[in-house]
Protein backbone atom coordinates (compact mmCIF):
# COMPACT_ATOMS: atom_id res chain seq x y z
CA UNK A 1 0.00 0.00 0.00
CA UNK A 2 1.22 3.51 -0.79
CA UNK A 3 0.31 7.09 0.04
CA UNK A 4 -0.94 5.92 3.41
CA UNK A 5 -1.84 9.39 4.71
CA UNK A 6 -3.70 10.56 1.60
CA UNK A 7 -7.18 9.78 0.36
CA UNK A 8 -7.06 7.87 -2.92
CA UNK A 9 -9.52 8.02 -5.78
CA UNK A 10 -9.58 4.93 -7.99
CA UNK A 11 -10.09 5.14 -11.73
CA UNK A 12 -11.69 3.15 -14.53
CA UNK A 13 -8.96 3.27 -17.16
CA UNK A 14 -9.10 1.23 -20.39
CA UNK A 15 -5.82 -0.51 -21.15
CA UNK A 16 -5.17 1.61 -24.23
CA UNK A 17 -5.35 4.79 -22.12
CA UNK A 18 -2.95 3.76 -19.36
CA UNK A 19 -0.09 5.86 -20.68
CA UNK A 20 -2.37 8.87 -21.01
CA UNK A 21 -3.68 8.66 -17.44
CA UNK A 22 -0.13 8.09 -16.22
CA UNK A 23 0.98 11.28 -17.98
CA UNK A 24 -1.66 13.20 -16.01
CA UNK A 25 -0.11 12.01 -12.75
CA UNK A 26 -2.17 8.89 -11.93
CA UNK A 27 -0.43 6.10 -10.03
CA UNK A 28 -0.72 2.30 -10.16
CA UNK A 29 -1.75 0.15 -7.19
CA UNK A 30 -0.42 -3.36 -7.91
CA UNK A 31 -2.59 -4.96 -5.21
CA UNK A 32 -5.90 -3.60 -6.48
CA UNK A 33 -4.58 -3.55 -10.05
CA UNK A 34 -6.08 -0.11 -10.56
CA UNK A 35 -4.92 3.38 -11.38
CA UNK A 36 -5.64 6.05 -8.79
CA UNK A 37 -4.96 9.67 -7.96
CA UNK A 38 -4.60 11.46 -4.65
CA UNK A 39 -5.81 14.71 -6.25
CA UNK A 40 -8.79 14.31 -8.57
CA UNK A 41 -9.15 18.04 -9.31
CA UNK A 42 -6.77 18.00 -12.26
CA UNK A 43 -6.98 20.30 -15.26
CA UNK A 44 -8.17 17.54 -17.55
CA UNK A 45 -11.71 17.33 -19.02
CA UNK A 46 -11.30 13.57 -19.59
CA UNK A 47 -10.54 12.88 -15.96
CA UNK A 48 -14.22 12.72 -14.98
CA UNK A 49 -14.86 9.61 -17.09
CA UNK A 50 -12.04 7.74 -15.37
CA UNK A 51 -13.27 8.24 -11.84
CA UNK A 52 -14.56 5.00 -10.33
CA UNK A 53 -17.98 5.36 -8.69
CA UNK A 54 -19.74 2.02 -9.27
CA UNK A 55 -18.08 -0.04 -6.54
CA UNK A 56 -20.23 -2.56 -4.65
CA UNK A 57 -17.96 -2.82 -1.60
CA UNK A 58 -16.55 -0.42 0.99
CA UNK A 59 -13.61 -2.41 2.43
CA UNK A 60 -10.60 -3.76 0.56
CA UNK A 61 -7.63 -5.80 1.81
CA UNK A 62 -5.07 -8.22 0.39
CA UNK A 63 -5.98 -10.86 2.98
CA UNK A 64 -8.59 -11.69 5.58
CA UNK A 65 -8.31 -13.14 9.08
CA UNK A 66 -11.01 -15.65 10.03
CA UNK A 67 -11.53 -15.39 13.78
CA UNK A 68 -12.78 -18.29 15.89
CA UNK A 69 -13.69 -17.96 19.56
CA UNK A 70 -16.36 -19.14 21.98
CA UNK A 71 -19.11 -17.51 23.98
CA UNK A 72 -21.23 -18.77 26.84
CA UNK A 73 -24.67 -19.43 25.43
CA UNK A 74 -27.19 -17.11 27.03
CA UNK A 75 -29.72 -19.95 27.26
CA UNK A 76 -27.97 -23.21 28.23
CA UNK A 77 -24.82 -21.53 29.66
CA UNK A 78 -22.53 -23.90 27.74
CA UNK A 79 -19.51 -22.56 25.82
CA UNK A 80 -20.21 -22.54 22.07
CA UNK A 81 -17.97 -21.70 19.14
CA UNK A 82 -18.57 -18.41 17.33
CA UNK A 83 -17.03 -16.92 14.20
CA UNK A 84 -16.12 -13.54 12.67
CA UNK A 85 -13.75 -11.90 10.19
CA UNK A 86 -10.94 -9.56 11.17
CA UNK A 87 -9.42 -6.81 9.03
CA UNK A 88 -5.99 -5.53 10.01
CA UNK A 89 -4.47 -3.63 7.07
CA UNK A 90 -7.03 -2.32 4.61
CA UNK A 91 -8.64 0.56 2.73
CA UNK A 92 -12.13 1.79 3.46
CA UNK A 93 -14.51 4.07 1.60
CA UNK A 94 -14.40 7.57 3.03
CA UNK A 95 -17.58 9.28 4.24
CA UNK A 96 -16.32 12.40 2.43
CA UNK A 97 -17.23 10.83 -0.93
CA UNK A 98 -19.63 13.13 -2.73
CA UNK A 99 -20.79 14.54 -6.06
CA UNK A 100 -18.59 17.17 -7.68
CA UNK A 101 -18.64 19.15 -10.92
CA UNK A 102 -15.73 17.99 -13.04
CA UNK A 103 -15.16 18.30 -16.77
CA UNK A 104 -18.66 19.68 -17.22
CA UNK A 105 -20.16 16.59 -15.58
CA UNK A 106 -21.54 15.80 -12.16
CA UNK A 107 -19.48 12.88 -10.90
CA UNK A 108 -19.70 10.87 -7.69
CA UNK A 109 -16.16 10.60 -6.39
CA UNK A 110 -15.19 7.77 -4.07
CA UNK A 111 -12.30 8.47 -1.71
CA UNK A 112 -10.46 5.54 -0.10
CA UNK A 113 -8.47 5.77 3.12
CA UNK A 114 -5.65 3.43 4.17
CA UNK A 115 -5.81 2.14 7.74
CA UNK A 116 -3.90 -0.35 9.85
CA UNK A 117 -5.95 -0.86 12.99
CA UNK A 118 -7.70 -4.20 13.48
CA UNK A 119 -11.43 -4.63 13.91
CA UNK A 120 -13.88 -7.54 13.81
CA UNK A 121 -16.77 -7.76 11.39
CA UNK A 122 -19.79 -10.01 10.92
CA UNK A 123 -19.08 -12.64 8.25
CA UNK A 124 -22.25 -11.71 6.38
CA UNK A 125 -20.53 -8.53 5.16
CA UNK A 126 -17.96 -10.44 3.11
CA UNK A 127 -18.40 -9.92 -0.62
CA UNK A 128 -19.85 -12.89 -2.51
CA UNK A 129 -16.62 -13.16 -4.52
CA UNK A 130 -14.70 -13.66 -1.28
CA UNK A 131 -17.08 -16.36 -0.06
CA UNK A 132 -16.65 -18.15 -3.38
CA UNK A 133 -12.83 -17.97 -3.17
CA UNK A 134 -12.91 -19.30 0.38
CA UNK A 135 -14.88 -22.30 -0.86
CA UNK A 136 -12.07 -23.21 -3.26
CA UNK A 137 -9.87 -24.16 -0.29
CA UNK A 138 -12.19 -27.09 0.50
CA UNK A 139 -11.05 -27.02 4.12
CA UNK A 140 -13.18 -28.07 7.10
CA UNK A 141 -12.19 -25.04 9.19
CA UNK A 142 -12.89 -22.54 6.43
CA UNK A 143 -16.17 -24.29 5.59
CA UNK A 144 -17.47 -23.42 9.07
CA UNK A 145 -16.94 -19.74 8.36
CA UNK A 146 -18.55 -20.03 4.93
CA UNK A 147 -21.70 -21.56 6.39
CA UNK A 148 -22.08 -18.58 8.76
CA UNK A 149 -21.34 -16.06 6.00
CA UNK A 150 -24.15 -17.48 3.85
CA UNK A 151 -26.83 -17.25 6.56
CA UNK A 152 -29.25 -14.35 6.77
CA UNK A 153 -27.68 -11.68 8.98
CA UNK A 154 -24.78 -14.09 9.57
CA UNK A 155 -26.84 -15.72 12.30
CA UNK A 156 -25.04 -18.09 14.67
CA UNK A 157 -26.47 -20.79 16.93
CA UNK A 158 -25.42 -22.59 20.07
CA UNK A 159 -23.78 -25.95 19.32
CA UNK A 160 -25.66 -27.54 22.23
CA UNK A 161 -29.19 -26.12 22.42
CA UNK A 162 -29.38 -24.35 19.02
CA UNK A 163 -30.38 -21.04 20.62
CA UNK A 164 -29.66 -17.99 18.46
CA UNK A 165 -26.57 -16.08 19.49
CA UNK A 166 -27.51 -12.53 18.52
CA UNK A 167 -25.03 -10.31 16.69
CA UNK A 168 -25.19 -7.65 19.39
CA UNK A 169 -24.40 -10.42 21.88
CA UNK A 170 -21.31 -11.34 19.83
CA UNK A 171 -19.98 -7.98 18.65
CA UNK A 172 -21.20 -5.07 20.77
CA UNK A 173 -21.41 -5.94 24.46
CA UNK A 174 -18.57 -5.24 26.89
CA UNK A 175 -17.87 -8.96 27.26
CA UNK A 176 -18.49 -9.89 23.63
CA UNK A 177 -15.83 -12.17 22.11
CA UNK A 178 -15.28 -9.92 19.08
CA UNK A 179 -14.38 -6.59 20.63
CA UNK A 180 -11.03 -5.36 21.92
CA UNK A 181 -12.32 -4.22 25.28
CA UNK A 182 -11.36 -7.18 27.47
CA UNK A 183 -7.84 -8.60 26.92
CA UNK A 184 -8.71 -11.80 28.81
CA UNK A 185 -11.54 -12.59 26.40
CA UNK A 186 -9.22 -11.89 23.45
CA UNK A 187 -7.05 -14.81 24.56
CA UNK A 188 -9.84 -17.13 23.41
CA UNK A 189 -9.67 -15.90 19.79
CA UNK A 190 -7.85 -18.02 17.20
CA UNK A 191 -6.95 -16.45 13.86
CA UNK A 192 -6.71 -18.12 10.45
CA UNK A 193 -5.09 -15.85 7.87
CA UNK A 194 -6.31 -16.42 4.32
CA UNK A 195 -4.21 -14.83 1.58
CA UNK A 196 -6.88 -13.75 -0.91
CA UNK A 197 -7.98 -10.32 -2.14
CA UNK A 198 -10.84 -9.45 0.20
CA UNK A 199 -13.78 -7.12 -0.30
CA UNK A 200 -16.57 -6.44 2.17
CA UNK A 201 -19.59 -4.21 2.61
CA UNK A 202 -18.90 -2.61 5.95
CA UNK A 203 -16.91 0.01 7.81
CA UNK A 204 -14.25 -0.04 10.52
CA UNK A 205 -15.54 0.06 14.07
CA UNK A 206 -13.06 0.77 16.82
CA UNK A 207 -12.27 2.97 19.77
CA UNK A 208 -8.95 4.56 20.60
CA UNK A 209 -9.46 3.59 24.24
CA UNK A 210 -8.54 -0.03 23.51
CA UNK A 211 -5.69 0.49 21.04
CA UNK A 212 -3.15 -1.11 23.39
CA UNK A 213 -5.27 -4.27 23.58
CA UNK A 214 -5.31 -4.44 19.78
CA UNK A 215 -1.55 -4.13 19.43
CA UNK A 216 -0.92 -6.82 22.03
CA UNK A 217 -3.56 -9.11 20.52
CA UNK A 218 -2.07 -8.98 17.01
CA UNK A 219 1.46 -9.38 18.40
CA UNK A 220 0.65 -12.36 20.62
CA UNK A 221 -1.78 -14.21 18.37
CA UNK A 222 -0.78 -17.56 16.93
CA UNK A 223 -1.97 -17.34 13.35
CA UNK A 224 -2.45 -20.28 11.01
CA UNK A 225 -2.00 -19.43 7.33
CA UNK A 226 -3.97 -20.51 4.28
CA UNK A 227 -2.52 -19.78 0.84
Amino acid sequence: MVDEQKERHYLNVPFNEKELVKSYGARWNPVRKQWYTVDYLLDCPDFARWLKYDTDYSLFANCVYLAESYRQCWKCKSPTKVYAALFNEYEYLSDSSDYIELGGKEVFVNGWIYEKEPFFINLRYLHHEVVYKLGLFNDNIINKFISVAKRIEGQQYCEHCLAKQGNYYLFDEVDSPFTFINPEILKNVNLHKVHIITKADGYPSYSYTNYINKEKFMKDSVISNFY
